[in-house]
């Protein structure tokens, strides 16, 4: 799926099942790299991609982590760095994660960067208690997945 195609199927869904901010909600490249630094690895493509053109948001409720550009060690909630070391910490993903949405039911979504791909993505895994499920191959293909799983 192109970026293109991607912005298209996040236009048609917004409302119902989407709701994203807008480049003017993003953060700042600036940002982007502490957060990057902070985490230790680049973020994938269209994550990168996510975080430049909506800044954050929701799909069905559930918050898709962001960057909310104040120090990492004072925010709570979906910043992508707090989120992350809180669940390495607490023991619920493992350290080469990146936390990217912790549904209501207790589910948790992580970019696994021990799988990148030659095209710049890392695949997204799905942690229910002891369980972790390849869920889908790149950052982009959660949003079409998960906006799909739960749409009734």
């Amino acid at each position: 799926m192109t970026f293109n195609e991607l912005k298209k199927f996040i236009s048609e869904n917004s409302g119902d099942s989407i709701e994203f901010g807008s480049k003017e909600h993003a953060p700042s490249a600036e940002w982007i790299l502490k957060a990057e630094e902070a985490l230790g690895w680049d973020f994938p493509f269209s994550y990168r991609w996510f975080l430049e053109n909506y800044g954050g948001g929701e799909i069905h409720g559930d918050e898709i982590c962001s960057i909310y550009q104040r120090p990492f060690e004072e925010v709570v909630g979906g910043d992508v760095v707090a989120r992350t070391l809180l669940d390495r910490q607490s023991g619920f993903i493992r350290s080469s994660d990146i936390s990217i949405c912790t549904t209501a039911f207790g589910e948790f979504f992580v970019l696994d960067t021990l799988v990148p791909t030659t095209s710049g993505e890392c695949a997204v895994v799905r942690i229910t208690g002891q369980n972790r499920e390849a869920y889908a191959a790149s950052f982009a293909e959660f949003i079409v997945k998960f906006v799909g799983d739960i749409a009734v």
